[in-house]
């Protein structure tokens, strides 16, 4: 009995660390996550930014303070479209269109 014990606690803990898993070891169909991965910074400029955006009709994604690729996307369309550098950076130009500090 004890050996059936610790053979299903032996199974557990070997499924546990996806050695067990459907996929094979080679499918590299999901991004691996690095743990020592800095976390995206926050402004709260680029919060500023992505509000501006949102009420002029460009579309940042969320509000975030992250300058992701939504954020640079649509700071591309609205430099392209207010006739500004288009850099899709939060540079001097942009940030005194959109009135943000």
């Amino acid at each position: 009995m004890n050996k059936a014990i610790a053979l299903a606690a032996s199974l557990a803990l070997l499924a546990g660390c996806g050695m067990f898993s459907d996929r094979a070891s080679n499918d590299r169909s999901a991004p691996a996550v690095n743990a020592s991965a800095p976390a995206p910074q926050q402004s709260q400029a680029v919060a500023d930014a992505q509000k501006a955006l949102k009420q002029a009709g460009f579309d940042p994604g969320a509000t975030d303070g992250v300058m992701g690729p939504r954020t640079v996307q649509a700071l591309k369309d609205y430099q392209q479209a207010k006739g500004l550098q288009t850099t899709g950076r939060l540079d001097t130009e942009t940030r005194e269109a959109l009135a943000v500090k």
